[in-house]
């Protein structure tokens, strides 16, 4: 789980850690999950189903969250890495869903496979531990000094660093991410 205030770079990191996952493994599979409602994750799973091809997705009556975590959970499946992006309130992973006659929590819907691996970002220091509890990185804002040493590594015409007065002017444009 990475946890840290707005802004602070949760998804460039979920997003660089994506895209380093498939540059090592072309055929690995990355679903994007937003956590900002039951809603929102279900419509996510729902829509993981459908790109999987998983039969009975569309069906009134199908369990969309047990049919993806069964799928997700078959080692024929390949790799995969799902972030689970704004995992902010507890209630919504580790409450209970409301469209369910029998009580379950959406983090039960998550599969445990060896073949998978799931990501959190969250705003939460208290989700980020009921989450994943020894499994935790908090990310913080950075200085204006380290701000411009990243500038300085990442831009490719070195002479535009001259003008400090636009550099300070774009570091806090940019609020330093």
């Amino acid at each position: 789980t990475i946890y840290g205030l707005g802004g602070c770079g949760k998804l460039a990191l979920a997003l660089e850690f994506a895209y380093r996952a498939l540059a090592r493994h072309a055929r690995r599979l990355v679903f994007w999950v937003p956590a900002i409602s039951q809603e929102s994750f279900e419509l996510a799973y729902r829509e993981i189903g459908i790109r999987l091809h998983i039969l009975g997705i569309n069906d009134d009556n199908a369990d969309i969250k047990k049919l993806v975590k069964e799928t997700l959970s078959l080692s024929c499946l390949g790799d995969w890495l799902m972030i689970v992006d704004n995992a902010d309130d507890p209630g919504v992973l580790l409450g209970t869903t409301n469209s369910n006659p029998i009580p379950a929590r959406l983090s039960d819907c998550l599969s445990h496979s060896n073949r998978g691996t799931i990501l959190f970002t969250t705003r939460s220091r208290k989700a980020a531990g009921d989450l994943t509890q020894s499994s935790v990185l908090e990310l913080n804002d950075i200085s204006k000094a380290e701000a411009r040493q990243l500038l300085a590594r990442r831009i490719t015409k070195q002479a535009l660093l001259n003008d400090e007065t636009a550099v300070d002017e774009l570091l806090e444009i940019l609020t330093y991410l």
